[in-house]
Formats: structure tokens, C-alpha cells, sequence
């Protein structure tokens, strides 16, 4: 009885699928009873992480959570541009270290190794991506000084490949990925939080929707409130 009156109120869509889905571990609890080991091969139990779900619902109770959120989906917008941005730097600076220290022989026992050389594209964006982490950048940028041995399968006519521009090209990296390029993401999301949250009298986006939350009360069925004259202070029909 009580699954009839849940399921006829439009109002308890999450409570709905988490029922649904308790039920459903319920039927699958069952079949493993009844079932042997080739009929066991679909795995229910991952529906029990929508249980989680019922957090949706504080986001209709804070009006400050709605803008922390309503800040981080306009972050989005300008988020890709500075994705762009880094991916520029990583593919100017990927090309450069392939030129460079591409030549380099790989050695096991240090930081320039069949996992992690300029080789390649593909294996001079990973180091790169290793390096912007801050995983042992200093010991990378020490195995590309001069001095060290080349590959012979590089085709490279010296004895000895490596440059000291590696200190250069490793301090200007980090510096500029770290500390400017990663600072961007913050930035964006402080500019759209500081611009939802200043003086109230400018309209944007969200106070249309804080608007139909609101006239929702007041018009449940979204139709339209009927406005007719009414007296004045005098008691005359205006």
C-alpha cells in the first residue's frame, strides 16, 4: 500500500528509484538462491550507489548551495579556453624537448627510461604532464644535461646528447604551468562567484530561476493569476 501511494505522487521521483532499486537487490538476492554459477553473470548491486541521490534534494533547501553550484556550471564556459591555453604550452614545449632531448638515451636506473623520454609526441606530453604534477621534475630535468649518452637507434653523429638548457626549460615550465597556468581555473571560478554574489539589484540568470521557484508557490499549476481592479483606501472601485 505504501509503494502505491509513493509511486502515485509525481513529487517523490528520487524516492521512487531508490525503492525501485532496493526492490531490485531484493529480486537479485533471491535469484542467487535459486540460480547457478552461468546465470550470475549480470551483477545488480551497482544500482545501490543511487541511494546517493538523495543529496540532490538538499539543493532545493540552500539557496547558497544553488550558487556555488549555479558558479561552477558558468565556470564551464571560459574553462575550455584555458584548457586550450595549456595545451598550447604543453605542445610548444613537447616539440621543443623531442628537438633537444630526443637524442638521449634511455636508462632504466634513471629518470629517462623506456616509460618516461622525448622520444615521442605522445611520450614527451606524459613527461610533461608528470613534471606539471611536481613528481620528481628536478630529477628528469637532471638526466637531460649534457654529457649523456645518445641512443644509437636516434641516427644522432655525436658521442655525447643532453644540453644544459634543460635547467631553462624545466624551471620556465613548472613555473609557468604551475604557478600562472593551473591559477586560471581558479580565477574563473572566483570572477562567476564574485559576479552571482554582488549587490542584489543586478539581475542575471539566476534570479530568473529564483523567480520561478518562487512564483511557483504562489501558481502551482504554471497557468496565470487573474488581476482585476480593486477598491481604493476610500472604498471607490479604481
Amino acid at each position: 500500500m505504501i509503494i502505491i501511494i509513493i509511486i502515485n505522487n509525481n513529487n517523490n521521483n528520487i524516492i521512487k528509484t531508490i525503492v525501485c532499486q532496493v526492490y531490485t537487490s531484493g529480486l537479485q538476492a533471491w535469484r542467487k538462491q535459486f540460480s547457478s554459477e552461468r546465470d550470475k553473470l549480470i551483477n545488480l548491486s551497482f544500482l545501490r550507489l543511487f541511494r546517493a541521490a538523495r543529496l540532490i534534494k538538499l539543493l532545493r533547501q540552500g539557496y547558497t548551495i544553488r550558487i556555488l553550484l549555479w558558479t561552477f556550471v558558468q565556470s564551464f564556459k571560459a574553462l575550455p579556453y584555458v584548457c586550450l591555453l595549456i595545451a598550447m604550452l604543453f605542445f610548444i614545449y613537447a616539440i621543443i624537448g623531442m628537438q633537444v632531448f630526443g637524442n638521449i638515451q634511455l636508462n632504466e636506473d634513471s629518470s629517462i627510461n623506456h616509460h618516461n623520454n622525448f622520444q615521442t609526441f605522445v611520450q614527451a606530453i606524459m613527461l610533461l604532464f608528470r613534471s606539471a604534477t611536481g613528481e620528481a621534475w628536478h630529477e628528469i630535468m637532471l638526466a637531460c644535461l649534457s654529457q649523456r649518452p645518445c641512443d644509437e637507434r636516434s641516427g644522432s653523429s655525436g658521442k655525447e646528447c643532453g644540453s644544459d638548457f634543460a635547467y631553462f626549460y624545466f624551471v620556465s615550465f613548472i613555473f609557468l604551468c604551475s604557478f600562472l597556468m593551473l591559477n586560471l581555473f581558479v580565477a574563473v571560478i572566483m570572477d562567476n562567484f564574485e559576479y552571482l554574489t554582488r549587490d542584489a539589484s543586478i539581475l542575471g540568470p539566476h534570479h530568473l530561476d529564483e523567480f520561478i521557484r518562487v512564483w511557483a508557490e504562489y501558481d502551482p499549476a504554471a497557468w496565470y493569476v487573474f488581476l482585476r481592479p480593486g477598491p481604493d483606501r476610500k472604498g471607490r472601485s479604481s
